[in-house]
């Protein structure tokens, strides 16, 4: 099993949610400052800061693969 780590679920991050969470060897874990409305319900949710030191340990605990979709725009 693959742990992946999605920083950022707007737009871009959602999009490669949807494409990684529905890989049969993959486990998503979402990390942002809210949730939102979107169906995430294949991935494990944390609500954490990406520029807290801390927030990012408590993500980064068993993750494999890290995609950050952060400061994009």
């Amino acid at each position: 099993m693959m742990n992946v780590l999605i920083i950022g679920t707007g737009k871009l991050g959602y999009e490669v949610y949807r494409r990684v969470a529905v890989m049969p060897e993959c486990h998503v874990t979402l990390l942002d400052h809210h949730r939102h409305d979107h169906d995430v319900s294949l991935a494990t949710q944390l609500i954490g800061d990406a520029t807290s030191v801390e927030d990012l340990k408590r993500a980064l605990v068993g993750i494999d693969v890290v995609f950050s979709t952060v400061g994009i725009t």
